[in-house]
């Protein structure tokens, strides 16, 4: 009889173990419905705070799951949001926490989620290659992204963060080479192709930069594998959390297509399709920062393009606004950027003048510091300041970035010293 008592004991002890870790797991995917719903919703501070109560798990199963079985994952995430937020330095900091979570799993477990662990530190690498560069430290991006093409898990394919990072350096051609790379398949397909419109944009092949923004976003389906689609569809919480994700996604990849669609109209001075394009984005875009100031640089610059001053402010006003709330170096920069291009297109260039003195502040990356003299020098030119204009057109036909902007400040230079 005691036997018996013992056995089933044990066994009652079993269920109410596995019983516990079905609810902790299910706590883990409500988690990440609520920061979706939270992203979607645009609270990023209730995101932020989530982060970190998750971050100080009291159920055990979870904590058991974040620290010894697939440690560092929380923390990737994380350090991607503040990386979205500006908060590089930090983001940096969570990501090299991350990586450290990873490289001391303890052995014993070592074999538990065995692929998941090395995606994880290969996904830690590539965030660490994107914060790196978007802080201008080049080099060391470069050796991040390095280590990463060693691991068997990376496969040795382009990532986007190198192809920014080559963008961000003026080297167009190298950031095509790495956009072109990448098949339809591919989870970073969508942001390769926003890349590679970027450099036919500012090579001035304006038809190969529409070409690359002819697809179909990609939906939440393509960021799981079959089964691992099957696992969640088939738990409890995950349609709802699918159907989230899908609702995320969505206010973010169709309007960046559009977004870019429009800026490549805007080059062509095709204000018609530019607008169009900007409409579509409208309707379909959700709350993430850098979409808004995106959707707002264009809107103003399209509306100064065709002369309309009063539009133009209300959508320079809204840039301002996000940028208060969410004082980016990048988002000051291009605030300031395309406040001065939008004061040239109105014929107002010392007005202009002052907005791109700020912007040429701010600049960090080659390519800003390129396409902002380029503005200065255009702007001088309109002013009638002769020599300032000379000055600046030589910046951007010194620099080895084979733009548009390169070809027309030469010419510029030919014009002016005759």
């Amino acid at each position: 009889m005691h036997s018996f008592s013992n056995g089933y004991l044990i066994v009652l002890a079993i269920f109410a173990g596995l019983a516990w870790f079905r609810l902790d797991m299910r706590s883990i995917m409500k988690s990440m419905q609520r920061k979706n719903q939270l992203s979607i919703e645009g609270r990023w501070g209730d995101v932020e705070q989530q982060f970190e109560s998750e971050a100080r798990p009291h159920r055990p199963f979870v904590w058991l799951h974040r620290k010894y079985l697939l440690p560092g994952n929380l923390a990737v995430r994380h350090a991607l949001f503040l990386h979205k937020q500006g908060r590089l330095e930090e983001a940096l900091e969570k990501t090299d926490d991350a990586i450290r979570q990873i490289q001391s799993k303890p052995y014993i477990f070592r074999p538990i989620y065995h692929s998941q662990t090395a995606r994880t530190l290969c996904g830690a690498l590539r965030t660490r290659t994107l914060i790196l560069a978007t802080l201008g430290q080049y080099a060391e991006a470069r050796e991040t992204n390095a280590r990463l093409q060693q691991l068997k898990a990376s496969g040795g394919r382009p990532n986007v963060a190198m192809a920014l990072l080559e963008f961000y350096c003026g080297n167009l051609d190298e950031a095509l080479t790495l956009a072109r790379a990448v098949s339809p398949a591919d989870t970073q397909f969508d942001p390769m192709r926003g890349i590679m419109a970027l450099a036919y944009c500012l090579k001035g092949e304006f038809e190969p930069a529409i070409q690359a923004l002819l697809f179909e976003p990609a939906d939440i389906s393509k960021f799981y594998s079959p089964s691992g689609l099957k696992a969640v569809s088939e738990s409890p919480e995950g349609p709802k959390l699918i159907e989230l994700q899908r609702q995320k996604l969505a206010g973010v990849l169709q309007p960046a297509r559009l977004l870019q669609l429009a800026r490549v109209y805007l080059a062509k001075k095709d204000f018609q399709n530019a607008d169009q394009a900007l409409d579509k984005a409208e309707k379909s875009m959700g709350p993430e920062p850098g979409v808004q100031i995106s959707y707002c640089r264009h809107r103003a610059c399209s509306f100064a393009g065709q002369g309309k001053g009063t539009e133009t402010e209300t959508y320079i006003e809204r840039m301002r606004g996000i940028v208060k709330k969410l004082p980016r170096r990048s988002m000051l920069w291009e605030t300031h950027y395309a406040t001065g291009r939008c004061y040239s297109d109105l014929g107002r260039p010392w007005d202009a003048l002052v907005e791109l003195a700020e912007a040429e502040r701010s600049a960090l990356h080659p390519i800003e510091k390129h396409v902002t003299a380029w503005r200065i020098a255009c702007a001088y030119e309109a002013a009638g300041d002769r020599q300032e204009a000379i000055q600046y057109y030589q910046i951007v036909a010194g620099d080895a970035i084979p733009s548009w902007m390169r070809k027309e400040a030469i010419e510029a230079l030919s014009r002016l010293k005759t």
